[in-house]
């Protein structure tokens, strides 16, 4: 039943698009492109953020690295001084 119907709206796709004048062809391109230009944009934006979100979770783990590391360089100072 799927293949009859999926059958049926190809034909019918084909039927249409021989009716088509240029400038419906033109028209229907012109918002395929914008589709395909939107898309690209998403997936770009989509990347930065991934980007800038790793880029952010780096600094945090540097400066929690440069904390442990000042807070462990102390606590050895401290016991030295107390012994």
């Amino acid at each position: 039943m799927e293949k009859k119907r999926a059958i049926a709206r190809k034909e019918k796709k084909d039927s249409e698009r021989k009716e088509l004048t240029p400038e419906d062809i033109e028209r229907i391109n012109d918002e395929e492109l914008e589709k395909a230009v939107l898309l690209k944009k998403k997936q770009t934006l989509k990347k930065e953020r991934k980007q800038n979100e790793i880029n952010k979770k780096s600094e945090y783990l540097q400066k929690m690295s440069v904390m442990t590391s000042i807070n462990v360089h102390n606590d050895v100072s401290f016991t030295f001084r107390q012994l």
